[in-house]
């Protein structure tokens, strides 16, 4: 077995419960923002595009309730979402000294359960971008397809 692959199998085993919590959220996530009057593909976008679940929710209901200045949203949002920055900076030890464009893409799958994933493999065995990487992957192609 490739190191990759046994990378990838290490990364769907530790994912799996948090991908089995997160998928009812997703669905609700596609309930709200349609019941908000949002269509499906603003909805799908949105999960694609801010890919942070509370404020997501938090949008879809100020949203419902009239409110629609993009700036004040976007403001919510990263106001909601500063604490990933925080997070990220925690990972530069490890990250700050890889090679290629996964080190550029990274910081857009910084979430709360991925990144617990990722500390605690740290801890367990060490530093793995592939490691890294899946785990942010195989969550948000769930949040994103939930």
């Amino acid at each position: 077995m490739s190191t990759s692959t046994a990378i990838l199998k290490e990364a769907l085993s530790d994912s799996l419960p948090l991908i089995a919590g997160m998928l009812p959220f997703a669905f609700a996530f596609g309930v709200a923002g349609t019941a908000a009057g949002l269509p499906v593909a603003a909805v799908i976008v949105m999960s694609a595009t801010v890919y942070a679940p509370l404020a997501q929710f938090f949008v879809v209901s100020l949203y419902s309730t009239g409110v629609t200045n993009l700036c004040a949203l976007l403001g919510i949002v990263f106001l909601l979402d500063v604490r990933f920055f925080i997070m990220g900076v925690s990972l530069l030890p490890y990250t700050k000294l890889q090679q290629g464009f996964l080190k550029w893409l990274l910081p857009f799958g910084m979430f709360d359960g991925p990144y617990a994933l990722v500390l605690d493999r740290v801890a367990r065995r060490g530093y793995h971008l592939g490691y890294h990487a899946y785990t942010y992957l195989l969550v948000y192609l769930t949040w994103v397809l939930g």
